[in-house]
């Protein structure tokens, strides 16, 4: 093989000076290198790749301060009379870093084994089924690719065009650059806290739901009631007399109000049923006691699409960072890994969900420091609009970076709020360039709504038109009552 012969010219400790030597090749996608250093991380006293560890320690503090990697004639200076820099006239190729990230992967497998099996007395059942499942992750990483046969070539495009089902967020100006978020794969939306990541995801669930699809709505932070009112509020955005989410919430509608209130949630549940769409909130209300680990979240997701014989066109996630609620198998796992885990099963779920028809799955999550100070430094930036935001914001989990086809980073500060915007940089497309500039979307935060398409100007033919299909939307498209909970009860 490829890889045997490489290997015979060039060891592990090479393949890293080459790497090192041509950092700068990474700085348009530096992902690539942030998942070596988090991988070089969780390797012990190794007897070569622990020999790096100085020197990516300095590498990712230079990212972290400069947002691009250093050259090495930098790092000649950094480590002068401290340990030598060496420069290797090989040329880099990506053979190069797969192969020493196949290793690395093969060398953490390894040092689990002596962890958790071979240095101790007495392994635990958990240990050899974490063991297990290490195995079986390495095993496919190492399975050759199957040749693509010249059928499946030539109709390639038209097979995939027949089941491509990509969601909109019917917000135009992101749309006019996303074009839809991931087809079978995930997309994630981060923010700082307080910057409307609920509301740009209870807007794309609305917007996709009055457009005829069906939404599962995860909600850890926001009871189901609350996640109602927002969806109210946000209806009531178009109207002559709004109903502020807040007030909702906090029980100080008046009476005529109130009965408002009544009147909106007819007319929206209407509306997205006559468009053949769905809202299904799942909050922690509706799993108690039924989804304690992430096989049963996915079980659950699975369970409802079967009995309504309905798959989910988008599921949201608000957000990824409580999945730690979910107990783990390994209780050696800290917080970190196990939700970096789930995030790459989560891309494997939604690529076979629902008896491989798949789905379109958007992440909420929170920035990190990091993030957080580029996202400062660019609002105070007058270049802002030239600034690029990259992965690193999100880079507590690195799966959130590595699996997504769209990541997008939102910021509303104080003063972006008042103006009624957010900003939004799109920090990774997978299917398409991305912007070097943020887009501003117009928001009504007091009614939790991104300003997008609605796609609620259909008129009845007849007051008996209406009443019939008002009735019907009420008991759901499938029967229930409009909170579509029923629908997952057993007859």
């Amino acid at each position: 093989m490829v890889e045997e012969a490489f290997s015979d010219k060039i060891m592990e400790h090479r393949w890293l000076w080459i790497i090192i030597n041509n950092l700068e090749l990474f700085n348009d996608q530096p992902s690539y290198i942030l998942e070596l250093m988090e991988k070089l991380k969780t390797l012990r006293d190794h007897p070569v790749l622990s020999s790096f560890d100085n020197v990516f320690e300095v590498i990712e503090k230079y990212y972290n301060s400069h947002s691009k990697f250093p050259n090495v004639k930098w790092l000649k200076v950094q480590f002068k009379d401290i340990r030598s820099i060496y420069v290797y006239p090989d040329p880099f190729t990506m053979q190069i870093y797969e192969s020493i990230m196949k290793y690395i992967d093969r060398q953490i497998v390894r040092q689990e084994v002596l962890d958790k099996f071979i240095n101790v007395q007495n392994p635990t059942t958990e240990d050899i089924a974490a063991l297990g499942v290490s195995f079986q992750k390495l095993g496919e990483k190492e399975v050759p690719i199957e040749e693509s046969t010249k059928e499946s070539i030539i109709n390639g495009y038209e097979n995939y065009n027949k089941v491509f089902d990509g969601i909109k967020t019917w917000i135009k100006p992101l749309d006019d650059v996303i074009g839809v978020l991931g087809f079978r794969s995930l997309s994630v939306f981060a923010a700082p806290s307080g910057h409307g990541k609920s509301t740009f995801a209870f807007s794309v669930a609305l917007y996709a739901a009055l457009h005829g699809n069906f939404v599962e709505y995860l909600s850890f932070e926001v009871p189901k009631e609350h996640a109602w009112f927002n969806f109210v509020s946000a209806f009531s955005a178009d109207k002559n007399k709004k109903l502020e989410a807040s007030r909702i919430k906090c029980c100080q509608l008046t009476e005529e109000e109130a009965e408002l209130y009544k009147v909106y949630s007819e007319e929206l549940l209407d509306a997205i049923g006559r468009a053949g769409g769905m809202i299904h909130i799942i909050d922690q209300t509706s799993t108690s006691g039924s989804v304690n680990t992430f096989e049963d979240l996915c079980g659950y997701l699975e369970n409802i699409a079967d009995k309504r014989g309905r798959k989910a066109d988008l599921i949201i996630v608000d957000n990824i960072d409580n999945f730690q609620v979910l107990r783990s198998t390994n209780a050696r796992e800290d917080d970190s890994t196990r939700i970096n885990n789930y995030i790459i099963r989560l891309d494997g779920f939604v690529k076979r969900y629902h008896h491989g028809a798949g789905t379109a799955m958007l992440l909420l999550s929170q920035v990190n420091r990091v993030g957080m100070k580029k996202l400062h430094s660019v609002a105070d930036s007058s270049k802002a609009s030239e600034t690029k935001i990259d992965v690193t914001c999100i880079q507590k989990y690195n799966a959130l970076y590595e699996k997504p086809t769209c990541i997008l980073i939102g910021y509303a500060d104080e003063a972006t709020r008042s103006m009624g915007a957010l900003r939004v940089h799109v920090a990774k497309l997978r299917n398409m360039p991305s912007p070097t500039h943020p887009l501003t979307l117009t928001v009504s935060y007091a009614y939790s709504r991104v300003l997008g398409d609605s796609g609620t100007n259909t008129n009845y033919s007849s007051q008996k038109d209406y009443n019939k299909n008002a009735v019907r939307t009420l008991r759901g498209p499938s029967g229930g009552t409009g909170s579509f909970d029923e629908d997952l009860q057993d007859d």
